[in-house]
């Protein structure tokens, strides 16, 4: 059985303010799989108090660097992906095949293109810039994602305002 004490909270594993536990039932046999601390409303105030905090920091970070960052995250979730998956399959009974597609793939796909990011090529376009990058497909197809700003002043992209057009594969 797992036992988790800790939150994770501002780079570091840190004890909640509270003393409750929730336990992680395996949904397929009922049995408690593991626990993790029961956050409070003060856990939840200082982890986003922390986010706020980080987020001039990032912010002034370069695209190169955090593109770097994105790639190390997608490497560690790929290196974890069997235990990540399996531990999802069992706490909320999606088969494995799709919680290790869905559950774990989706993520790493997702960092992969965000740290892909520093490859693009921007392009100007009406409303600000746009960022092109065509990724191979299928067979001989081509998958041709463009991300338009989300503040067209200073050209922040962003996933909500991602489109993409499929040919071939």
């Amino acid at each position: 059985m797992e036992v988790r004490d800790k939150l994770y909270i501002g780079g570091a594993w840190v004890p909640s303010t509270g003393k409750g536990v929730i336990e992680v039932v395996n949904s397929t046999t009922e049995e408690v799989i593991g626990t993790i601390p029961e956050g409070t409303p003060e856990d939840v105030d200082r982890a986003a108090r922390c986010a706020a905090d980080a987020f001039g920091e990032w912010s002034a970070t370069s695209r190169e660097e955090r593109s770097k960052t994105l790639e190390r995250v997608q490497e560690a979730l790929t290196a974890r992906t069997t235990e990540i998956a399996t531990l999802i399959s069992q706490e909320v009974g999606m088969p494995f095949t799709l919680s290790n597609l869905i559950q774990v793939g989706l993520p790493r796909h997702e960092l992969r293109g965000r740290g892909a990011a520093r490859h693009r090529v921007p392009l100007r376009g009406r409303g600000g810039e746009l960022a092109h990058r065509p990724r191979a497909r299928g067979r001989g197809g081509c998958h041709h994602t463009v991300e338009l700003p989300v503040a067209p002043d200073r050209g922040q992209g962003g996933a909500g305002a991602r489109g993409g057009v499929h040919r071939g594969g």
